[in-house]
């Protein structure tokens, strides 16, 4: 089995090149700047502009498993969440939508076929709902709304080719260094955490190694096919999700953050604050063998912390 994993040089990437490695997997990586990726054992990084099949297709060996984890991040990386501008904004479009559609030409034009393809997308591909949501939720028509759901469609070009298709609507991926942990965390521990509108929004998230298992397991367990919502099965309202987070750090949640000026601050990307995203994994809990290691919140965010 050899797997190719584009927009891998990020933090998921890495984690799973090594899922992968640890399992005598080779792994190629596409990515715009293959000289900063860190490799583990059977890795090997490929130039590519993240929009043609020019100056890797030719060079990729036959694969059997496509992750396509390509896109501008949606807040940034760092602790100063990123706004959205309209060359961002762009940005975050073309990264998904050019990238998905390079990699369906690719596939069209090889004689060996991938026997999978994992097309990430994100859960705001849903109506915002304090309610929980399924795989079989209504659609949402906010920005984030509307480019989850065009991802998922530039990647419909597949769909006359008999392969393995995956969509995976993966809530915000826990990890101690980036966004949203590390604001929460960093918030905290300068007695700055506080509790954003009036709380009572949903947020779903997934620990990282959650996630690294389940899309390992997607690749190897050949009863995977369709949507999957790839979310801890306990969403909280963001006032527990705080409350865990003081708990964690040993620290109080006393500021309240008026809705209105966080929509003064954040402009159009409040959105990840003060919606609600009440959504659930039901098809990963009833169909599939996966059990979660992490699956309550504030358990999770300790074993992180103390990493």
């Amino acid at each position: 089995m050899h797997i190719l994993i584009a927009g891998g040089s990020g933090l998921l990437g890495g984690m799973l090149s090594r899922r992968f490695a640890s399992r005598d997997i080779p792994v190629t990586i596409l990515s715009r700047t293959p000289e900063n990726v860190n490799l583990p054992r059977g890795a090997r990084a490929l130039p590519w502009d993240g929009r043609s099949t020019e100056g890797w297709s030719e060079r990729v060996k036959p694969i059997d498993a496509v992750i396509n984890l390509t896109g501008e991040h949606i807040s940034g990386t760092g602790l100063v969440a990123k706004s959205w501008t309209e060359s961002h904004k762009k940005a975050m479009r073309d990264s998904r939508i050019l990238s998905t559609k390079a990699l369906v030409e690719w596939i069209h034009q090889v004689e060996h076929k991938p026997k999978v393809f994992i097309q990430q997308s994100g859960i705001d591909y849903y109506a915002f709902s304090k309610n929980p949501t399924t795989e079989q939720g209504p659609l949402g028509d906010s920005y984030l709304s509307k480019l989850a759901q065009d991802w998922e469609g530039a990647a419909h070009g597949l769909n006359d080719i008999p392969i393995r298709f995956i969509t995976t609507r993966t809530a915000p991926v826990m990890h101690p260094d980036r966004p949203p942990l590390l604001q929460w965390t960093w918030a905290s521990y300068g007695y700055l955490a506080g509790i954003a509108g009036d709380g009572e929004q949903y947020f779903s998230w997934i620990h990282i190694s959650d996630y690294a298992n389940i899309i390992v397991d997607m690749v190897l367990n050949e009863s995977y096919r369709g949507a999957y919502n790839v979310c801890a099965p306990n969403p909280l309202p963001y006032k527990d999700i705080m409350q865990a987070i003081g708990n964690v750090t040993g620290k109080p949640v006393w500021m309240k953050q008026p809705a209105e000026l966080i929509k003064q601050i954040l402009g159009e990307a409040s959105t990840l604050a003060l919606d609600s995203r009440h959504i659930v994994p039901q098809r990963l809990l009833d169909e599939s063998p996966f059990t979660f290691e992490h699956p309550v919140f504030e358990k999770a965010i300790s074993h992180l912390v103390n990493l």
